[in-house]
């Protein structure tokens, strides 16, 4: 019996129907990056991309930065700009952008299952858990991670699997789908995918396994991604080198704990506690976070930041791991096995031995808890790995192989027609100690010790510990229904003597419906006009309005910055609260719908110079009194043209809303001050290595502070053909401006230092010639006080041009297009052929 092929389309209608609410525009996605970062984010590379064929920088963000360099903008990446073409609102069309890449993590899981030699059914039992898991579904928080997700399996699959494709063939599909990742805003998962392969690669080669593969297409893949994504990759490294993420300075030894705070410390951040893998068992077998805090684990020491609610990929995948583990002993393992637990160690990140040391003894208590386990290797040994973070990046491959497993485990049970008895009664027993175990704790409301750890959260509120364990045991009870009917299906095909294929077809719909309930659960919406009517009706009240003269705001807050009552109280409606606050306070990059410039927005990765500043402000503010840090911070704002402040408070504005009293964030605005964008200065200074440190930079903030006409510090080598002589006369006066263009008019009595309050990252070019005349002179755009740049010029009338053009766009568009070409050549056969046994 053949199944029919729209079965592997049963994945992507359970799909449609999770989001069909957001897919036609009722609701929007909401909940961390997906809201507050990409919504914005998104529909603003959106606009720019209506008005040009490649935007490259944002003036709207901190004071510029570039927007192809920051990577996750995905501003090259092909699916990403037809969806956003498309006549349909920018949240509608990040819906669409989440649902296509689910769907398409279906195909390409399937594909992966089918080049490693399964039947077409349990291909599609694989094509259902992976992309419906909690790891990759609730990435629809994060899209460039959903992105690569959803294209990894045809990178793995394409390198360490069809023994008989050709070098060229495995190269072109690999490469391709780097290239792809990379364009989506994701290069760690496509780096994932490749060192992983490389290992397999090399434990077979060592092994001399039977399966030859060769390992230039492990060489040659990443090189070709390389040329297809050239534009892409030249301006992230070019970003990337100016990062805080490269310049810290640290003085820790490698094994040594890192100073809370450093980059090392963040870098593992979001590491998987080993209790989670309970999940695997249960979906919420700790409770969840929102819209109602219940989520016991928050009190676990060590229990850390939340990357997913749960890794639950359907209970029939615990049962093929325990399963394909109990056929070791008969030699059943395989390259997905070793897939599968390599990367649940690497997503542990500081977790490990040393870790249980230090919980049990005050032995090794100054050392590093990450020092031997397989992500710190990779930090302190692979090249260029540091830059990278979060251990739990690593969950999308281990969703990956435990799909694959799956699969195989699926394959197997239908050749051979009988239940691996053990391995389903060892789940089983999981089931019941857990349900037991829950049921008697929460008798005991187990954890009760206040000193445990803080158990509110600052928007969800304090711990609801009844239903905490009612969530509990209601998951387990869940999963004992699970069990029964994955029991039952292969109980009813041996007494009814069903063709193998029914075991199939019964283990596929059993997991359908416990992934889709449990993947119902882990997405969160608000509904689009409800948000609107709520905004509308507070920013009414804010009379302040941001100019249209190129100005910035700056964000601040006191206290916690959110409504104290949040972490005091529930409420069933605090999604809502939560998403309208943080769309009036500009949180995150909320600014950027409404085309506003802010300092101190939310990016993917900062300058270090900007990371210096802030970390020197700090520094500086702790030790003022209230006046001097106000007199600090308009010192700021006149140096970097700050039109106004949006502040936020920790107390809380009640609004009216259908007989509802929602508690929404408190936004004030100190008293606003017109800015001048442009400046003249006549004496300044020149230095290579500014700022050297964050000393160095206080330094200089508090020179600002003290004196506002105090030198401007230039960083360069060039000799200066234009020196201070004095203090002159001058006048400024502004013509055309775009993002990557803006033109002046400047007379000058005396050599003059002209700045503009933008980030010059290498690639800001200028021009001048005398007023009226098309003689045009190159000029050299300097680095002006880390943060702004500025140009020299002699006393006369000048107009001058300033312009964005980095010298490798060109280059890589060229080389980029060339690639393609080769790619996109070759007839399209090789995906409908019969996939390799």
């Amino acid at each position: 019996m053949t199944p029919p092929r729209t079965v592997v389309l049963l994945a992507p209608v359970a799909i449609l129907g999770l989001f069909a609410a957001t897919l036609l525009g009722v609701d929007r996605l909401a909940f961390r990056d997906v809201s507050h970062f990409y919504t914005p984010l998104y529909d603003y590379v959106a606009a720019r991309m209506s008005d040009q064929w490649v935007p490259l920088w944002n003036p709207l963000d901190h004071t510029g930065l570039p927007l192809l360099g920051e990577t996750t903008t995905a501003v090259l990446y092909p699916p990403k700009i037809l969806l956003y073409s498309l006549p349909i609102a920018s949240t509608t069309a990040l819906a669409w952008y989440v649902v296509f890449h689910l769907i398409l993590a279906v195909f390409t899981s399937y594909q992966a299952a089918r080049w490693s030699s399964v039947s077409t059914i349990a291909a599609v039992v694989a094509s259902v858990v992976y992309p419906l898991s909690g790891v990759v579904l609730f990435l629809y928080c994060n899209p460039p991670f959903l992105c690569g997700a959803a294209w990894l399996p045809l990178l793995v699959g394409a390198l360490i699997s069809t023994p008989d494709w050709t070098v060229r063939k495995r190269t072109i599909v690999a490469g391709t789908t780097m290239a792809m990742m990379v364009l989506a805003g994701d290069p760690q998962t496509a780096a994932h995918g490749l060192i992983l392969s490389a290992v397999v690669w090399s434990v077979r080669w060592v092994g001399r396994s039977s399966i030859k593969i060769s390992g230039k297409s492990v060489l040659l893949s990443p090189a070709l991604a390389v040329l297809l994504a050239a534009p892409q990759i030249a301006a992230s490294l070019s970003w990337s080198a100016q990062s805080e993420r490269v310049a810290e300075a640290t003085t820790r030894s490698w094994w040594q704990p890192p100073v809370v705070g450093s980059l090392r410390h963040q870098a593992f951040q979001f590491s998987l506690p080993p209790w989670h893998f309970a999940e695997l068992a249960t979906p919420q077998p700790y409770g969840s976070l929102l819209p109602e805090h219940r989520r016991l684990s928050s009190r676990m020491p060590g229990d850390g930041r939340m990357w997913t609610p749960t890794i639950y990929m359907g209970l029939l995948v615990l049962f093929a791991i325990l399963s394909r583990l109990w056929r070791l002993r008969t030699g059943g393992g395989d390259a997905w096995m070793l897939i599968l637990f390599a990367s649940a160690w690497l997503a542990m990140g500081h977790f490990g031995l040393v870790w249980l040391v230090q919980t049990n003894s005050d032995w090794l208590s100054e050392v590093d808890s990450a020092v031997g386990g397989a992500y710190w290797f990779l930090y302190q040994l692979l090249p260029g790995y540091d830059a990278f973070r979060y251990p739990s990046k690593w969950l999308s491959v281990f969703a990956l192989g435990a799909s694959m497993v799956t699969a195989k485990g699926v394959d197997e049970w239908m050749k051979s027609e009988r239940l691996d008895r053990w391995p389903f009664l060892a789940v089983g027993a999981i089931i019941a100690i857990g349900l037991l175990t829950s049921v008697s704790l929460s008798q005991s409301a187990w954890p009760v010790d206040p000193g445990v750890r803080d158990s509110s959260d600052v928007f969800w509120g304090p711990l609801q510990m009844a239903n905490a364990w009612s969530e509990i045991i209601s998951s387990w009870l869940h999963s004992w229904l699970i069990w029964v009917s994955l029991g039952a299906v292969f109980w009813i095909v041996r007494q009814r003597q069903w063709p193998p294929v029914a075991i199939g077809y019964g283990l596929l719909l059993v997991t359908l419906l416990d992934v889709s309930s449990s993947a119902r659960e882990l997405i969160y919406t608000v509904t689009v006009p409800q948000e609107q009517e709520v905004v509308q009706k507070y920013e009414s009240k804010l009379v302040v309005s941001p100019s249209d003269d190129g100005s910035r705001w700056m964000r601040t807050q006191s206290g916690g910055g959110w409504p104290s009552v949040w972490r005091q109280t529930t409420s069933g409606h605090r999604v809502l609260e939560v998403e309208a606050s943080q769309r009036v306070a500009w949180f995150g990059r909320w600014h950027l719908s409404q085309r506003i410039a802010v300092l101190n927005g939310m990016v993917s990765i900062r300058s270090h110079h900007i990371a210096k500043f802030w970390t020197a402000s700090r520094q500086l503010v702790a030790g003022l009194t209230p006046q001097q840090s106000d007199a600090y911070w308009q010192s700021v704002r006149d140096w970097l043209s700050i039109e106004s402040v949006r502040h936020l408070t920790d107390q809380s504005v009640e609004q009216l809303h259908h007989e509802t009293r929602l508690q929404l964030v408190d936004v004030r605005f100190p008293p606003q001050r017109t800015q001048f964008r442009h400046r003249v200065h006549w004496d300044w200074q020149t230095r290579y290595d500014f700022p050297k440190d964050v000393e160095d930079y206080s330094q200089r903030l508090r020179q600002l502070q003290l004196d506002t006409e105090s030198q401007p510090i230039l960083s360069s080598v060039d000799e200066l053909g234009i020196r201070s002589d004095g203090v002159g006369v001058a006048s400024i006066a502004s013509g055309m401006r775009s993002a990557e263009l803006e033109e002046l008019s400047v007379t000058l009595s005396k050599n003059g230092l002209v700045t503009r309050p933008v980030f010059q990252d290498g690639h800001w070019q200028a021009q001048y010639s005398a007023l009226g005349t098309d003689d045009w002179q190159g000029l050299v755009v300097h680095p002006v006080d880390g943060l702004i740049q500025g140009v020299l010029l002699p006393p006369g009338q000048w107009q001058v041009r300033f312009y964005y053009w980095p010298w490798w766009l060109p280059w890589t568009l060229a080389a980029s297009m060339i690639a393609w070409v080769f790619v996109c050549v070759p007839r399209l056969r090789w995906f409908r052929g019969k996939p390799s046994i």
